[in-house]
């Protein structure tokens, strides 16, 4: 299934994505939100074309992975402590959303990256279980704030300021972790190609981080852990382009602006 969330008569709405007989994109709208349960299709359409994308999920916390992609020569070694940071709900928004530069921030960074969904959970989560923790995959920009992060002795305001997490443009919940683990990303800026790798290249592996983290935290369903991005992230101007593509889950595209 393809799950997105739009706003619909003013209200947030869950559907999911199918074709038409003429090839049309459709949205089937749900009564409930089927990431926190079982959901029944309420019978109604409308095309996706029609409709306004916002983040598929509003999680209750987002969790970033720092230095988690392979460089061209790396050798992957025995697991070693990820740097973990947290981005507030806040942060979130859709495809197509301005993100929004502080007036005190000169510059944004980019980083295109692969999020991984959850399901409730509680207690430890042993990597053989990990499959069974996870909702779906989705696409992630890892926003900061360069001149904050250098300033501050930790992250949350560099990247957790609003906009600062763009999500989108759905979630693709027929993933297995095994297919989760070999997805091509690219990060075009503006039109350039600028982040071109696979996940198969993650430094620590899905189920190394979800379990890892499962020892600190329980999830919340909605809730978005980032993989990491690889080489190639850098900064963005005002009104610069972004778009990152990830095998099987489409196109994240936003713009940069000031919040003048």
């Amino acid at each position: 299934m393809r799950l997105v969330r739009v706003l619909r008569h003013s209200i947030p709405t869950y559907g999911e994505l199918c074709e038409d007989p003429d090839g049309i994109t459709q949205i089937k709208f749900f009564e409930e939100n089927p990431i926190s349960g079982s959901a029944s299709h309420t019978g109604e359409m409308q095309t996706l074309d029609s409709c306004k994308l916002l983040a598929p999920v509003v999680p209750s916390k987002i969790i970033g992975i720092g230095d988690n992609f392979l460089s061209p020569d790396e050798k992957r070694e025995p697991f070693s402590t990820p740097l973990a940071f947290l981005k507030p709900s806040s942060a979130a928004c859709g495809p197509d959303d301005l993100i929004v530069r502080p007036e005190s921030a000169d510059s944004l960074a980019f980083e295109g990256e692969l999020a991984v969904i959850m399901k409730d959970t509680d207690g430890k989560i042993s990597e053989s279980e990990v499959d069974e923790a996870i909702f779906g995959y989705t696409i992630a920009n890892d926003v900061s704030a360069q001149p904050w992060q250098k300033l501050d002795a930790q992250w949350f305001r560099a990247k957790g300021a609003n906009t600062f997490c763009p999500l989108g443009p759905w979630i693709n919940t027929d993933l297995s972790v095994q297919d989760a683990s070999n997805l091509n990303l690219e990060t075009r800026l503006s039109g350039k190609l600028v982040q071109s790798s696979n996940t198969a290249y993650l430094k620590r592996t899905i189920p190394e981080i979800i379990s890892f983290l499962s020892e600190a935290f329980s999830f919340v369903a909605g809730d978005a852990v980032l993989m990491g991005t690889p080489v190639g992230a850098g900064p963005m101007q005002d009104g610069d382009s972004i778009e990152i593509r990830i095998e099987h889950l489409g196109t994240l595209k936003n713009t940069t602006g000031c919040s003048l």
